[in-house]
């Protein structure tokens, strides 16, 4: 996904260019001469790549996971979003980079929003950055600070209704300012009607799997491996890179980063299988 981000707006490979590489390019460095100074701002005035654009395909995204409650076509407005983004600054000058900073403080934003406009309420599991994005609704952070101590969260993993009322020591509230633009390094935002479906499609996938394993331990096996899949979605879209959400995943569940792995590369064949059968 990164190189294809690259390879269309930055070396203008593909149609829509016709082979033109973009002038803020370079080429040996892959980096981006309008982010190098780390000014944002100088990209979404003169790149190529439409910064605001996919602010508002972003923006389409967050709301349409709402849908029950809101009408995602009435929040299309982006002006204040690209201007808030434009103050802040990259540490690495590259486009997918941007586009991943762009995504998490979209969402963040988003959050925001929809507790201004009352559809959420600030202090309910749905407003924490701790809540799985997709059902099975669970809490996902392993420790709390009690009096100045880490301990282990009671709540941890244990299934949550978006409305639920908040727990004290565990609860985070999103902050679109306090965003960290390091390391952040997701892929792009594409149509968000169909991606929605696609990943839909992929979870029950996944737990008709479950519900057809011929043993428990198989069976638990399944369920761990669709609770990976779940987390590694959420933390891809929240921002993170592939890397890091296989490491967080792998340190709240208390077991390896090859196991995640291992896990993550099954539920890749299958799925490819799954759905190149359907196909």
């Amino acid at each position: 996904m990164k190189n294809d981000l690259i390879a269309l707006f930055c070396k203008g490979e593909g149609k829509r260019f016709r082979g033109e590489r973009c002038e803020h390019y370079e080429i040996f460095t892959d980096e981006c001469r309008l982010l190098r100074d780390r000014k944002m701002k100088d990209v979404f005035e003169k790149g190529r790549c439409e910064p605001c654009v996919m602010v508002e395909r972003a923006v389409k995204w967050n709301f349409y996971r709402y849908k029950d409650r809101v009408n995602p076509e009435e929040y299309t407005e982006v002006w204040e979003i690209c201007e808030a983004i434009k103050k802040h600054t990259l540490h690495i000058p590259k486009l997918p980079v941007l586009i991943g900073y762009i995504n998490r403080s979209v969402y963040t934003e988003a959050i925001r929003i929809l507790i201004e406009i009352g559809i959420l309420v600030r202090g309910i599991c749905d407003n924490c950055v701790h809540l799985s994005l997709s059902k099975v609704y669970v809490c996902t952070r392993a420790y709390v600070l009690v009096d100045g101590k880490e301990i282990e969260n009671p709540l941890y993993d244990k299934k949550r209704n978006p409305s639920d009322k908040a727990c004290k020591d565990g609860f985070e509230p999103y902050d679109f300012k306090s965003l960290d633009t390091d390391d952040i390094d997701p892929p792009a935002v594409t149509d968000p009607g169909e991606e929605f479906l696609i990943i839909e499609s992929m979870k029950k996938l996944l737990v008709l799997r479950t519900d057809r394993a011929k043993d428990e331990t198989t069976k638990k096996i399944y369920e761990r491996q669709y609770v990976i899949f779940c987390r590694f979605v959420n933390l891809v879209r929240e921002g993170h890179s592939d890397k890091k959400a296989l490491k967080a995943i792998a340190k709240k569940l208390g077991v390896s980063v090859k196991t995640v792995e291992r896990d993550m590369e099954e539920v890749r064949k299958f799925l490819k299988k799954e759905m190149s059968s359907d196909a």
